[in-house]
């Protein structure tokens, strides 16, 4: 008698040890491997990687993170205005784009020298993004254009369609902003960085309908204005570093992050109640102090943490006295660059009373170096 049970026990077992030891076939693996697999391989290996299978070929296509830059799509070290280099971006950059379908894309980034010259190509890529519902953009022009007057003009006009909804960051270098009247779209951005932008008209042209922004960072920009009229309610993160802006007005009653680098000028703040933690740099020319805690801290009444680095000349004597106390400070840092007369000691004796008004400080880390007055 053949002891069939045991025929198909031994069949099954051995059709299960062949079917575990089988190489797995690349059309096989799910797609977030095969896209993971991808973020570590240039354009170019991607592209060559078509040929291993028809679903490979297709997740290329498909992959929802396109980065443009010289590492990505392998090209010769940087050569300064080489012609046959720009064009060579902008081809390998259209043979891509023109393969590529994916719904909606993660994010889209196009970062090299490119200027106003390269609008009809940097408007494409714009567009595509946009159309491609992609939920980050990066523009990064660096390092051209040598002045503003050649620097690209961002189309902002693009942002007004309906995809321009799913776009919920953007961060751009070396662009001009120059918002077309009534423009108001971007209406889901939850964060904005900008450097080295040129925005022609005040900021608010730009973010009057971004209600749900979470993050603003502007760094070395030149500013028309900055109004901020709206409140903003989700914004939790703001840094102004080295702008050129007359003036500035914020209504953030819930930000927790707070970088403040700039020349002394008239800014409105609202009670920033939930704020703990700030860092302030004044970079006039001038005495610093009054500015800093009557302008500016005069907003932070819950500060646990700051670090605080302003001008101080040694011939004053006075200092208007702060508009409150400062109860939950905790840890204080001051970088003080002092100038004036050696013999006159009266404008470093106003930290005394900064004691008074921060009765809780637990630690004071203080920096003093001497400095030479440029301009006043």
């Amino acid at each position: 008698m053949v002891n069939t049970v045991g025929c198909k026990t031994q069949r099954c077992s051995r059709s299960y040890i062949d079917r575990s030891n089988r190489n797995f076939q690349i059309h096989e693996f799910p797609e977030d491997i095969l896209h993971k697999i991808l973020s570590h391989l240039t354009f170019k290996e991607i592209a060559q990687t078509s040929i291993l299978s028809s679903t490979w070929r297709q997740t290329w296509r498909s992959y929802p993170d396109l980065n443009f830059c010289r590492e990505t799509l392998n090209l010769n070290s940087y050569i300064p205005h080489h012609t046959d280099d720009e064009r060579e971006f902008i081809m390998r950059v259209n043979n891509i784009l023109e393969y590529h379908h994916s719904p909606r894309l993660e994010r889209f980034k196009v970062s090299f020298g490119l200027r106003k010259g390269h609008k009809d190509h940097l408007d494409r890529c714009i567009g595509f993004a946009v159309d491609s519902k992609s939920k980050h953009i990066v523009l990064n022009l660096t390092p051209h254009p040598e002045c503003l007057d050649d620097a690209y003009v961002f189309p902002l006009h693009l942002f007004q369609e309906y995809n321009s909804c799913f776009i919920e960051s953007i961060r751009l270098v070396l662009v001009v902003l120059r918002p077309p009247t009534g423009f108001y779209g971007l209406k889901n951005l939850k964060r904005i960085m900008l450097h080295r932008v040129l925005v022609w008209r005040d900021l608010n042209c730009v973010l009057s309908a971004c209600a749900l922004l979470e993050h603003i960072r502007l760094s070395d920009c030149l500013l028309a204005g900055f109004t901020l009229c709206q409140q903003l309610v989700h914004l939790q993160h703001f840094t102004i570093e080295n702008c050129y802006v007359k003036s500035m007005e914020l209504h953030a009653t819930n930000l927790i992050s707070f970088h403040f680098q700039q020349r002394e000028m008239p800014v409105i703040l609202d009670e920033l109640l939930l704020l703990k933690e700030a860092t302030i740099e004044t970079m006039s020319g001038s005495d610093n102090l009054d500015y800093s805690f009557s302008t500016l801290l005069n907003a932070m009444p819950n500060l646990e943490r700051l670090s605080l680095s302003l001008y101080m000349i040694r011939e004053t004597k006075g200092w208007a006295v702060s508009p409150r106390d400062f109860i939950h400070l905790r840890y204080l840092k001051m970088e003080i660059h002092l100038h004036g007369q050696v013999e006159c000691s009266s404008g470093l004796l106003r930290l005394v009373s900064l004691l008074e008004v921060a009765p809780l400080l637990e630690e004071m880390e203080l920096h003093v170096s001497k400095m030479f007055l440029a301009y006043a």
